[in-house]
């Protein structure tokens, strides 16, 4: 519950006054990143099964989410998804700003109908740079990895 401090005009002192009014997010609600996040395209990485198949041929559809305008407390973020025979790429989330959460290891998106969830795994030798990362609260990127294989000095292809 927050208080609001009202003065009357009578009495020259303060008064609490319990509102039932939300805290407003302000700059120093966030959390400080404790993870080193780039700029790019996190795909999933599902393309990799394939390879071996021409890309015109391809029955894969896949989601990417584009990182940009990444500060110590939140970064940017939309998703498209993208049909690997055409190469294709529709947008289906629009840009938005994810926030840094609990100890600035993850992340989160809080919509006015979704929340959207960045999880970014310890697995990697890079860690704490982000190269992998999961996402849940959005079902189509749900259950998948999604990489960034451009990170300066971390390229992979």
């Amino acid at each position: 519950m927050t208080q609001r401090i009202e003065t009357t005009v009578e009495n020259t002192s303060s008064e609490a006054v319990p509102t039932n009014e939300a805290p407003t997010d302000t700059e120093s609600d966030h959390v400080k990143a404790n993870v080193q996040l780039y700029e790019g395209t996190y795909f999933d990485e599902g393309v990799y099964k394939y390879v071996d198949i021409p890309a015109a041929e391809s029955p894969f559809v896949y989601c990417e989410i584009m990182i940009s305008n990444i500060t110590d407390t939140s970064f940017d973020f939309s998703i498209s998804e993208t049909v690997m025979a055409t190469d294709e790429s529709t947008i289906i989330f629009p840009t938005s700003t994810a926030y840094f959460t609990g100890d600035g290891t993850e992340a989160a998106y809080i919509g006015k109908d979704q929340t959207l969830h960045f999880e970014f795994p310890h697995d990697q030798d890079l860690y704490p740079i982000i190269r992998d990362m999961k996402v849940t609260g959005f079902p189509k990127l749900e259950g998948n990895n999604y990489i960034n294989n451009s990170i300066p000095g971390h390229e992979a292809g």
